[in-house]
């Protein structure tokens, strides 16, 4: 139940938690956390420009030893929630950040205080993911110019181990291998420049990186390639899917994905 509900709130949080270079409010300085909320309240200040903010002297803060520290209201926002004895967090969560938060209050305070804090950051969670306005756009994904000249690249490894095998120097199961291998490091390649080129603040970045939903390698499929494919008897097919969901595939391509289909 606790995965379940840091799945949909992990959204909000890794939202509200991040900073954002150049947005309203940055570099200011507070005299106390609740100086600085005040300050978004009355929309002096971004909810994510890092600003500067002078610790108190409670549990909470005192890792500051009551100096200076630079955070953003959305982590004020986020930490108060949490006891006021337990350590201030001041970097961006994500799903991953959420659970260790979790485990960390059970070592410290036991399993009783669970529920009563996770319906807290559930609410803080829904009402952030809310205000972030976050939402599916498949124009914020976009095929990597450089897809094309490392599939010609791949298809030239391709073909030189297809040589080698035709002249006798490789089994067939060592050509299956090299040619498996070849497009594996290809679709990795393909990988990283879809990393590379997503927007930061988008919302397919923000639903990929604080781990509520998918991975990079759905993202990869949508707009990279969908890659090498099982058959039914769980072998890899050596012809992989060059094609990816938004280019659409070839008669062939969507063929050879229903196999994968039809394994699950």
């Amino acid at each position: 139940v606790v995965s379940e509900g840091l799945m949909d709130i992990a959204l909000g949080a890794f939202w509200m938690t991040r900073e954002v270079e150049g947005v309203k409010g940055e570099g200011k300085a507070f005299s106390s956390p609740n100086d600085a909320i005040n300050a978004y309240d009355y929309e002096v200040i971004d909810l994510r420009a890092k600003v500067k903010v002078l610790a108190t002297d409670t549990p909470k803060y005192s890792q500051y030893e009551g100096g200076v520290f630079e955070t953003t209201v959305g982590r004020l926002l986020f930490n108060a929630v949490l006891p006021s004895d337990h350590a201030f967090v001041n970097e961006q969560l994500g799903q991953r950040e959420l659970f260790q938060i979790i485990i960390d209050l059970i070592d410290e305070q036991g399993t009783e205080i669970v529920p009563k804090m996770v319906d807290k950051i559930k609410k803080n969670g829904f009402k952030f993911a809310t205000k972030s306005g976050t939402t599916w756009g498949i124009d914020e994904v976009v095929i990597p110019a450089e897809k094309a000249a490392l599939v010609a690249e791949g298809r030239a490894k391709e073909f030189e181990v297809l040589e080698h095998y035709n002249e006798g120097l490789l089994s067939r199961e060592e050509r299956k291998r090299q040619i498996t291998a070849i497009w594996h490091v290809t679709k990795d390649a393909i990988e990283k420049k879809i990393e590379e080129q997503m927007v930061q603040d988008g919302s397919a970045y923000t639903m990929w990186q604080s781990g509520a939903r998918g991975s990079i390698r759905q993202i990869s499929q949508m707009t990279g390639m969908k890659g090498l494919i099982l058959n039914t008897r769980g072998e890899t097919i050596e012809a992989p899917v060059i094609s990816s969901f938004k280019e659409g595939l070839s008669p062939m391509e969507y063929f050879n994905t229903t196999h994968g289909s039809r394994k699950g």
